[in-house]
């Protein structure tokens, strides 16, 4: 089964701001990841055990797995070399928290 990809907005204005070449392939890699969430390639990142990251040229995109929900959150896109930072790893964490916790309130309310 399919999962859902949604696409943090961090991380949507991230892909606006890239060249259109670049955004074109991130996009179809990130739909891709709908049917196999860890492609070949695609790395956890050593900070966080459930972060993982996937390479497109020279941009990487980072998201986290939800197995659960069948869903999967991009975090981040950016160039290989600003991706790493890790006050930008505790970014993500937190970013997949409080969008998680939203998301997860709103299905409550209806």
């Amino acid at each position: 089964m399919a999962l859902q990809v949604y696409i943090c907005p961090r991380a949507g204005r991230q892909i606006e701001a890239l060249p259109k070449v670049a955004r074109d392939r991130i996009r179809v890699k990130l739909l891709e990841l709908a049917d196999n969430p860890r492609p070949s390639g695609c790395r956890v990142l050593e900070a966080s055990s459930d972060i993982y990251r996937v390479r497109v040229g020279d941009y990487r995109a980072t998201y986290c797995i939800r197995d659960d929900k069948l869903m999967i959150l991009v975090l981040r896109v950016a160039n290989r070399r600003e991706i790493y930072d890790r006050k930008e790893l505790k970014g993500m964490v937190k970013d997949a928290g409080e969008w998680l916790a939203a998301r997860s309130q709103d299905s409550r309310n209806k």
